[in-house]
């Protein structure tokens, strides 16, 4: 199916019908495209430069260039901007448009989404920080003064993420909780995720809530006397996967699992112990664990692994990415800000402004590197806390 809107309509606002499987990520990227006016046929091209700013948008956004290519072939045609219900773009806004010589330019905002269909994924290990495990129902821990449970499933959690992923550079384990409510707007928890992403230095946070720990019996236990079975004890988890560069929620992962619980429902559990984790309800929690590490490692390969500008001096700049993340000397970047928009009825979005700024990695230590401008061009409109992302 394709809409159609005229090319004299400023605002771009190209309603596409998107089939959404599971969770679907879109994020906002501003780009300029140009291209020269051949005998005057200025629609022609500003059909050109806005295929090349939304294919600039593509790439920046994890695309292959191959992919880019298909999304942008056959976009706009003749007179009218035909965009076609790829399941990629989703939105465009042309935003400004000028001449110069015998060139046009024209800058456009897209809402990109990640398409599950693709993995666009890259050899660099995504930068991640870690939260303790917050519990809905805290009178849960007290059967059996399991009070500490949460912070050891927490920090066995971490353990496993750190030792044995591919795709992940497990950055920290921080000891405060992020301050997340039910009902907290979107501005409220961005700026939450902002500061967790600045102290930790990582773009993707983990977090996550305990649902439930309630005790219960098993049905044939109620009709044993001297041989009443033990109770069972319930094990609700629900994790949290957020980019703390935009704010964004990539997914929620639920797991649930039940065992007997051998240990006196009236006595202090060393949940520390061997033999807590050697029972069945911590076996059955760890083998939660388990599935868990292996779907975050899976999901975060198909992520975009960005980095931010940390330090920036004339023609050369530091990332918070290094050798943990697989960074390379002569690994090349494109440097673009972030920045917000609000739109027509007043939605607060987050946006990349893809930059012409190309940098090229010279030193690389194990959590940062440093890089210079190919052309030695000073970079005097990057600022500490701009995205960079690699190119081919």
């Amino acid at each position: 199916m394709y809409f159609k809107v005229l090319h004299k309509k400023l605002s771009l606002m190209c309603a596409l019908l998107i089939l959404c499987v599971g969770n679907v990520q879109a994020i906002w990227y501003e780009s300029t495209g140009s291209a020269p006016i051949q005998r005057g046929n200025t629609d022609l091209a500003r059909q050109e430069a806005v295929r090349n700013a939304v294919k600039d948008a593509l790439l920046f956004a994890g695309a292959t260039v191959k992919s880019a290519q298909q999304v942008t072939n056959g976009l706009l045609t003749q007179d009218t901007f035909e965009v076609r219900a790829s399941g990629v773009v989703n939105d465009i806004q042309l935003i400004d448009e000028k001449k110069q010589g015998n060139h046009l330019y024209v800058s456009i905002r897209a809402d990109i989404f990640a398409d599950e269909r693709q993995c666009f994924t890259t050899q660099y290990r995504k930068s991640v920080a870690f939260l303790p495990l917050r519990i809905q129902h805290s009178s849960h821990t007290k059967v059996g003064s399991v009070y500490q449970l949460p912070q050891m499933i927490s920090e066995q959690l971490f353990h496993r993420v750190s030792t044995t992923t591919t795709h992940i550079d497990p950055r920290v384990f921080l000891p405060s909780q992020i301050k997340m409510k039910e009902g907290m707007n979107n501005n409220n928890l961005r700026h939450e995720l902002a500061q967790v992403s600045k102290q930790s230095e990582s773009q993707y946070i983990i977090s996550g809530l305990i649902k439930d720990m309630s005790m219960t019996e098993r049905p044939e236990a109620k009709w044993k006397s001297i041989f009443s079975a033990d109770p069972e004890r319930f094990f609700d988890l629900q994790l949290y996967i957020y980019d703390g560069y935009t704010g964004q929620q990539i997914q929620i992962l639920d797991y649930s699992t039940q065992a007997e619980w051998p240990f006196d429902t009236r006595q202090m559990t060393d949940v520390s112990s061997r033999r807590f984790w050697q029972s069945d309800y911590g076996q059955a929690i760890t083998e939660q664990l388990v599935k868990a590490t292996g779907e975050i490692d899976s999901i975060l390969k198909c992520q975009p692994a960005h980095g931010k500008i940390i330090e920036s001096t004339g023609d050369t700049i530091r990332i918070n990415l290094g050798h943990s993340n697989n960074i390379q000397v002569g690994d090349k970047f494109k440097i673009s800000h972030q920045a917000n928009f609000v739109d027509e009825d007043g939605n607060d979005h987050p946006q990349y402004v893809i930059t012409d700024y190309e940098i090229v990695v010279t030193d690389a230590y194990s959590n940062t590197a440093v890089g210079k401008s190919p052309t030695m061009q000073l970079l005097g409109n990057v600022q500490v806390g701009d995205i960079v992302k690699q190119i081919d």
